[in-house]
């Protein structure tokens, strides 16, 4: 079944330190920076996210020292899982802001949805923490934001499905989509380390089938 990310929303908040010299006094606007992160403030950074992430945000911090101006931003799909190139514009957002002598965000969230446009599906089997019921599509992105209909920074990304698990997998489960079909893993959880492929030869594992996870009983 086919997933997309539903229209994003900006949210648009001031930054409580202040820079004097930035913006207010200079009659202009730019992005000073442009970031992928976990949070809408832009804290935790990151370039790779995984299909049961959280929350995925595209931040820019923007210098605004005019009325009027515009302000876009988006998120577009460059590649899909198997590489195949593909130009879909997948989250979009449009505000203003109003002029200030410090810095400001403009954070564009993206949210995953079914086919239908609804939140669907049940839990990954992953007890991590989770919340997502529907996965984040794989592949490779972009964030654009633009000023007045010019593009200012560019910010690239990309979603793969997780190692593993990190907590005990209940068979039956959803995993479809958050892991790759006939991904296999160990039942037990393998924590936050990396995924030796040999060691389902002795530990007891289960394989992700489209119906959920296949555990031995």
């Amino acid at each position: 079944m086919s997933r997309i990310l539903r229209r994003a929303s900006a949210v648009i908040t001031a930054l409580a330190v202040v820079v004097p010299a930035f913006a207010g006094c200079t009659q202009t606007a730019n992005v000073s920076d442009l970031v992928m992160a976990l949070d809408g403030n832009g804290d935790r950074k990151r370039v790779t996210f995984y299909t049961d992430t959280k929350e995925i945000h595209c931040v820019a911090t923007l210098g605004i020292g005019r009325e009027g101006v515009t302000i876009e931003g988006l998120v577009r799909q460059t590649q899909r899982a198997d590489l195949t190139p593909v130009n879909v514009v997948v989250a979009y957002a449009e505000g203003t802001m109003s002029p200030a002598e410090g810095t400001q965000k403009f954070d564009i969230s993206l949210t995953p949805v079914d086919a239908s446009g609804a939140d669907a599906g049940a839990d990954s089997g992953d007890s991590s923490g989770a919340s997502n019921n529907v996965p984040y599509p794989v592949g490779y992105f972009q964030c654009e934001v633009y000023l007045d209909g010019e593009l200012k920074r560019t910010a690239l990304f990309n979603i793969e499905y997780p190692p593993c698990p990190v907590t005990f997998i209940a068979s039956g489960t959803v995993c479809a989509g958050y892991y790759e079909i006939n991904k296999k893993c160990p039942i037990a959880g393998n924590g936050l380390s990396a995924v030796d492929p040999a060691i389902c030869n002795t530990a007891v594992c289960c394989t992700c089938e489209t119906s959920g996870w296949s555990c031995p009983q």
